[in-house]
């Protein structure tokens, strides 16, 4: 007996382990590290207007660079998550994150947050690049504002939203050391608020109270539907002329990819805009057979259209 009794405790601390280790994965939201990507947004124009570093430290300091703003992200998310954790406790889905269900302490949630921010600019000091280190305090410091105040005020909301994938971009140039693009920056930027407006429809449609989020109170359907064409729309003129005017374009090939950005931003307009989709921007992504077509053929259009060969 006393031996059933050993191996039943060992696989209860077993269990328990494995446990805190997977909410220690919802707390970090790895998934969302997908909004990561617009880092990697300005390399192949870089790579295509040149780049006098060795291919193999050019990977080296994006890969580090990538890993270091991700842990980034994730103490913000641990953050919000400690701050939220009340509101998040009424809500329908975010009741399950480990604050909000008390399976992690908000003590426990802070330092680990701590922690991640640590690593993140320990590691961003052995890039060696200054201006990801200010972006990345840039980055911090809006998010903060965004938690405590910014998400309260009707379109400041997602302007914060927006403005950090700006900051993705320009994380982006410096890891490769590259002058961002204005219509690159323009581009990127208003498809960041064309899905940060797509995200408060879902929320207005989904019946998130104002009592969770202040500011849906001031939005209306009408707005955020002309809000998201209009952003679409600059996102596809910028890319246009981006595309026309950029040198590192084939003068033949440099029209490939404008379809796919087309293709792409229409479908999560119309899908949005008619109900079908209402979920947040990663779980669209990945869920979206329409944005995954729109972004895989988007990245070997360009890669073709790029005098790279």
């Amino acid at each position: 007996m006393r031996s059933v009794r050993v191996g039943q405790g060992e696989r209860g601390q077993s269990e328990g382990r494995e446990a805190l280790f997977i909410d220690l994965l919802r707390l970090m939201r790895p998934r969302h590290w997908i909004k990561n990507g617009f880092l990697l947004l300005p390399v192949p124009f870089a790579i295509a207007a040149g780049i006098e570093d060795p291919p193999q430290t050019v990977a080296i300091t994006l890969a580090t660079g990538w890993i270091a703003f991700s842990l980034l992200c994730s103490a913000v998310y641990a953050l919000n998550d400690v701050v939220d954790a009340e509101r998040d406790a009424a809500h329908p889905r975010k009741k399950e994150r480990p604050v909000a269900a008390q399976r992690l302490k908000k003590r426990d949630a802070v330092l680990v947050a701590g922690g991640l921010l640590t690593v993140s600019f320990a590691l961003q000091m052995q890039v060696g690049v200054d201006r990801i280190q200010l972006y990345s305090l840039v980055y911090l410091g809006l998010n903060l504002f965004y938690i405590f105040k910014g998400r309260e005020l009707v379109v400041v909301d997602v302007a914060c939203l927006s403005g950090g994938f700006l900051l993705r971009i320009l994380i982006g140039c410096a890891l490769v050391d590259a002058a961002p693009s204005p219509w690159l920056l323009v581009c990127g930027t208003s498809v960041a608020l064309f899905l940060a407006l797509g995200k408060r429809r879902g929320d207005l449609l989904e019946g998130v109270g104002s009592d969770h989020r202040k500011s849906l109170e001031k939005y209306t359907l009408r707005a955020l539907d002309r809000g998201m064409v209009l952003s679409a729309l600059v996102s596809i003129a910028a890319y246009l002329l981006y595309s026309f005017i950029a040198s590192p374009f084939d003068p033949d090939r440099r029209w490939l990819s404008l379809p796919f950005v087309i293709y792409g931003l229409s479908a999560h307009l119309y899908r949005s805009l008619t109900g079908v989709e209402r979920r947040s921007p990663v779980d669209a992504l990945i869920g979206s057979k329409d944005l995954i077509v729109a972004l895989l053929g988007w990245l070997l259009s360009v890669t073709y259209s790029l005098k790279l060969f």
